[in-house]
């Protein structure tokens, strides 16, 4: 049988060349307008292709070994924006070739009984690890049972986001955010989670090989390698170093490994009374320890990106976790105002925004954009002639982080294709109604 090669991001598809090509919209015309129904009428070697869209379905691979990925992942906002709002599952007998690519999920990813024609879950399913492929996706900010998110994957785990998830309200234990997976994981960012180990090895023999990835900030443990597990960590940034692994298991710590600040642009954390997250953005600053410390023998296979689409490698070696550093452009940055009175009821700080020339201000991504990496605008307006970006924050809220004295202030924020930007301005502030 002949077959056509596909490069997609860093994955390198074998398709036969019999195999179908399904597609996947939840607004325009398509074969489907979810993805369960195209994972039904899908055989082994089928590629979907899903387009950017909410898609509120909990999916089943069905042990079919098929290729599910999201369009264009070079493009930095298209995983964001291709959301399974709910769980992906597989029964255990996939094999790699099994692929699930690009997406932004809110729920978990396991394993699950194998369905009958009715839909009916099989009585006498004994639980098995997957072997399927997981790379390019996104599991951000999920509450779920127990803070597991990712369990019972043997197959290799790559360029992913998993970060900022917690166990959710009424879970009656809480183990890790990665569980019982034993295969390879590379290239990801495993980070903020609020669970009771960042990544654990199953008991009895099971091991884990960790290259390349960030694993920092996590609730508990952030590595746990139980007695008679086993795991091979390498060019990998761990919080508390060998110190921040436990367990009791034979941990092979290799080469290049480090424990320091990742310098992410900014980190997210929960509130609980009422529960509510304040998103991270875990793409690496410029001092970062983690760009170019990576393993520095690895070659990046032909357009293999990570996971906002960028170019693997960008440096001297490739970096630590999801992201490449790419260098932010300096915006123009004037604050109002000049004078702030930590006792004035003002009720505005506003900031004028212009970016250099070649860069149109209109393509900000407002959402991402933040005054001390905390707080963000109450307001944004944009003059496309003057190519100026009026953001209002909140007084109050800035206030809070400052003190009497010259203050450098720095606002930062991204473009719809990614690039990032930073700017400061320096403002003087006074407390008149301080007394002496």
């Amino acid at each position: 049988m002949r077959t056509l090669f596909f490069v997609l991001g860093c994955v390198i598809l074998a398709i036969p060349c019999d195999a179908a090509t399904i597609t996947v919209d939840d607004d325009w015309p398509a074969d489907f307008n979810s993805i369960q129904p195209a994972i039904d009428s899908a055989s082994d070697g089928d590629m979907i292709i899903v387009q950017p869209g909410l898609y509120a379905e909990s999916i089943h691979f069905l042990g079919k070994n098929i290729t599910l990925t999201g369009t264009n992942l070079a493009g930095p906002n298209t995983i964001s924006e291709t959301v399974i709002d709910g769980s992906v599952l597989f029964n255990g007998s996939e094999d790699p070739n099994c692929t699930l690519i690009g997406f932004n999920i809110n729920g978990v990813i396991a394993i699950g009984p194998p369905l009958d024609s009715n839909g009916v879950p099989d009585p006498n399913y004994e639980p098995q690890s997957t072997h399927a492929t997981i790379s390019h996706c996104v599991l951000k900010g999920n509450s779920v049972y127990a803070g597991t998110v990712i369990s019972f994957c043997d197959g290799i785990i790559s360029d992913c986001l998993v970060a900022d998830n917690i166990a959710s309200k009424g879970s009656l234990v809480i183990t890790a955010t990665i569980l019982y997976c034993h295969g390879l994981i590379k290239n990801c960012t495993i980070v903020n989670n609020y669970s009771a180990n960042g990544v654990q090895v199953l008991w009895y023999g099971g091991h884990v090989t960790v290259d390349n990835c960030i694993i920092y900030g996590n609730l508990g443990d952030q590595v746990f390698v139980p007695i008679d597990a086993s795991a091979s960590i390498r060019y990998t940034n761990i919080q508390g170093g060998l110190n921040g692994i436990l367990g009791g298991g034979n941990v092979n710590w290799g080469p290049g490994n480090i424990d320091a600040d990742p310098c992410f642009i900014r980190e997210g954390y929960w509130e609980f009374e009422p529960r509510r997250l304040f998103e991270g953005d875990y793409r690496l600053l410029e001092d970062s320890l983690c760009i170019d410390a990576g393993d520095p023998n690895f070659m990046a296979v032909p357009n293999e990106t990570d996971l906002d689409g960028n170019p693997r490698v960008r440096g001297d070696a490739v970096d630590m976790g999801a992201y490449e550093f790419v260098p932010a452009i300096v915006a123009t940055i004037v604050i109002r105002p000049e004078t702030l009175n930590l006792t004035s009821k003002g009720k505005w700080i506003t900031c004028r925004i212009w970016l250099p020339e070649d860069y149109n201000t209109g393509e900000i991504d407002s959402n991402s954009i933040f005054l001390e990496g905390e707080v963000g605008p109450e307001s944004v307006q944009v003059n496309e002639q003057a190519q100026v970006m009026i953001a209002k924050f909140k007084r109050s809220e800035v206030q809070e982080m400052l003190e009497p004295g010259e203050v450098e202030l720095i606002v930062t924020g991204k473009l719809a294709d990614g690039t990032v930007f930073t700017g400061t301005d320096t403002i003087k502030v006074i407390d008149k109604g301080k007394k002496k």
